[in-house]
């Protein structure tokens, strides 16, 4: 196969006879670029020093992944169990805004979902408010317009010879044991 090369700068740019650029030293790019303009099913993809699929476009699917070769939704942020890091993190100092907002139109289906089967001693949420004054460290506000009965809040322990119990610093309330479904 030919190639044809170009030599920028002591880097090698080059086009292989099937249209492939590569370039085997940095790429600067000074103004907008568009990769995929036509909209064909390719993908993109950048690689890190130790992970193949650091950002990954499938352009079939109009998904992205982080860390992951295959998302399985439109944004999936995968960390290997060797990771060392926070897989993700929103870090936010304007002190006036929400710092994440989920926006979800769902009528069906849940609106966020955790699965933690494998987690034996931490904690599945938790809130540390160390400098909260007359706030709250959480808050569930219900205003729907339908007067019928509804569900608020529900703790469930599914595990019918567990006891469950809220822990409020020194006032510890136990509760009784229900079954999912009573």
């Amino acid at each position: 196969m030919a190639k044809g090369i170009l030599n920028v700068g002591g880097g090698v740019v080059s086009v292989d006879a099937s249209g492939n650029f590569t370039v085997e030293t940095g790429l600067i790019a000074d103004g907008a670029s568009v990769f995929n303009e036509t909209g064909v099913d390719v993908d993109f993809r950048i690689e890190s020093d130790d992970n193949a699929n650091m950002l990954f476009v499938d352009g079939g699917n109009d998904r992205v992944g982080i860390g992951v070769a295959t998302p399985a939704a439109q944004l999936e942020v995968e960390q290997g169990s060797t990771g060392g890091v926070v897989a993700f993190t929103i870090d936010n100092n304007d002190t006036d805004k929400v710092a994440m907002s989920i926006e979800a139109a769902n009528i069906d289906a849940d609106v966020m979902d955790i699965s933690m089967d494998a987690v034996t001693t931490a904690r599945g949420i938790d809130i540390t408010a160390d400098g909260l004054t007359t706030g709250s460290a959480l808050r569930i506000d219900s205003d729907s317009s339908s007067t019928g009965t509804r569900t608020i809040a529900s703790i469930i322990q599914n595990n019918t010879s567990a006891s469950a119990q809220i822990d409020a610093g020194t006032n510890i309330a136990s509760l009784p044991c229900v079954s999912k479904g009573a």
